[in-house]
């Protein structure tokens, strides 16, 4: 079955970029599997899966969640451990460094967690959540929802989750992580855009209404 639909997609052209569920979207360098380090070539043959141990080294990295709309992102120096990896729940572990979950859209039956520095976090709604693991562990919510063990935080709010108040903060300051996700979310966005595009174009006749 997964075969005739790459199949179907290549001959609507729709672009590559557009990955499965646990399928690696990009990296700007080699990442290490399991212990094993791995070429970028080489990693992408490894999914995101349960159980799985993934180190960024000195790269970005981005794994498609699932059905193509929603995305994890990992700075340099994370170590990531996925206990659970489906579609009841995923359970992400994070630490050493930065990641970023984007949510477009999230299944009320579908549980997903973050730990970080030893705190876990509920991610309630669709929404742009980072999580910095290192120093100084915090929280921010750039849009969306999320839970934890100090309550419940909303968009454009941050927190530390060693302890303390959630407050405010400007979603527009970004670091070097942060563009990057940005501008891996918004290239995203247009090829899903274009792929749309290209299959209404491909399958619907002129004045049917469909586009």
């Amino acid at each position: 079955m997964r075969v005739a639909i790459c199949a179907c997609a290549l001959a609507l052209g729709v672009s590559p970029v557009l990955h499965a569920a646990g399928e690696m979207g990009a990296t700007t360098g080699p990442i290490a599997i399991d212990g094993v380090e791995n070429e970028p070539d080489s990693a992408r043959i490894f999914r995101l899966e349960e159980g799985r141990k993934i180190e960024s080294l000195e790269s970005f990295v981005e794994y498609a969640l699932d059905d193509e709309r929603n995305a994890l992102r990992l700075g340099p120096g994370v170590t990531l451990e996925t206990p659970a990896f489906g579609k009841k729940a995923i359970e992400l572990h994070v630490a050493g460094g930065s990641a970023v979950v984007e949510l477009r859209k999230k299944s009320k039956k579908q549980a997903i967690t973050v730990e970080c520095a030893g705190t876990t976090t509920t991610l309630e709604k669709p929404g742009v959540y980072r999580f910095d693991c290192a120093a100084e562990p915090r929280l921010r919510v750039y849009k969306g929802k999320a839970t934890t063990s100090g309550g419940e935080l909303a968009s454009a709010q941050e927190v530390l989750l060693a302890g303390g108040t959630a407050k405010k903060f400007s979603p527009k300051d970004r670091d070097e992580f942060q563009q990057w996700h940005h501008e891996r979310s918004e290239k995203l966005e247009i090829e899903r855009i274009n792929s749309r595009d290209k299959t209404w174009s491909d399958v619907a006749p002129p004045g049917s209404g469909n586009r």
